[in-house]
């Protein structure tokens, strides 16, 4: 009956998710598109993780890691408000937005990546070549980053005939460009669940499942550790891997992705209609 019920939630958040696109909803009513995706995903992936225990193993954290890693690079490129001056933005400015949220994303990426694999290398010279690796992308993704949406840069539109500008909009449609931020929040909900899902101890045959596995977010800190570095480096992996996984990217996902849709046409962002196809 358990998995049953677990294919049949399945089924129904995917139904919802292809109705809401081949019905123009996803355009229309952004906000509930995405919102909806959000709490349905992240009441179904548990039990996803329960019928799948693989899927919440170390190696599979650290694909679906660099998995988003990939795709924000896809997102933040497609994004049509980078080459926007209006202020409708959460920093303002929508390309000094872009340039903000692209860099605070870039380094939280970076960020995951290296508390997700430093700490597991046991040799001492791997452990500083990789450190080194990751210091090294993080430096090359702010200066691409900035190069993108600087004064002068591609996405500066500023005095540029229309004809120019809609030479400029190699994007993807307004419908394929929210597709994209959907599977990014759907893998960032699977991430965040893949951090702290444990069936120890009988967890997933409770009857409080999944809800009892909400306080493994925290567990991590009442572990006694041999040192006080290894101590702060669990703290620090608690606070930002596992919850602030959870929180922060799933709202910034839900902000960013239903004004992907289409929320706000092209005209609002004081570019050419050719931005919307």
């Amino acid at each position: 009956m358990g998995i049953l019920f677990s294919y049949i939630l399945i089924g129904l958040i995917v139904l919802f998710q292809i109705y809401s696109y081949f019905s123009g909803n996803s355009r229309r009513f952004p906000k509930l598109h995405t919102g909806g995706l959000i709490l349905g995903y992240a009441f179904i992936i548990p039990y996803i993780l329960r019928m799948s225990p693989d899927w919440s193993s170390y190696s599979m954290q650290l694909f679906i890691t660099l998995l988003i890693v990939i795709l924000n690079w896809f997102s933040f490129h497609e994004d049509k408000s980078r080459f926007s001056e209006e202020e409708l933005c959460l920093f303002g400015n929508c390309r000094n937005n872009a340039r903000i949220t692209g860099h605070l994303a870039h380094i939280s990426d970076a960020l995951s990546l290296c508390l997700l694999i430093i700490p597991f290398i046991g040799d001492m010279h791997l452990k500083v070549f990789v450190t080194t690796g990751l210091i090294a992308y993080t430096l090359v993704g702010i200066k691409v980053i900035e190069d993108y949406t600087k004064d002068g840069s591609v996405s500066d539109l500023r005095g540029l005939p229309e004809e120019e500008k809609c030479k400029r909009s190699r994007i993807m449609g307004d419908s394929w460009r929210g597709a994209l931020n959907d599977i990014i929040t759907v893998f960032g909900i699977l991430l965040a669940w893949q951090t702290f899902f444990s069936c120890n101890s009988g967890a997933c045959n409770s009857g409080s499942f999944p809800f009892n596995q909400l306080p493994k977010m925290w567990s991590g800190l009442h572990i006694k550790t041999g040192s006080n570095v290894l101590f702060y480096l669990t703290v620090v992996k608690v606070l930002v891997l596992d919850i602030g996984l959870t929180v922060v990217p799933t709202y910034t996902n839900y902000i960013n992705t239903h004004s992907q849709h289409g929320s706000l046409p092209s005209e609002e962002y004081g570019l050419p209609r050719c931005f919307d196809n």
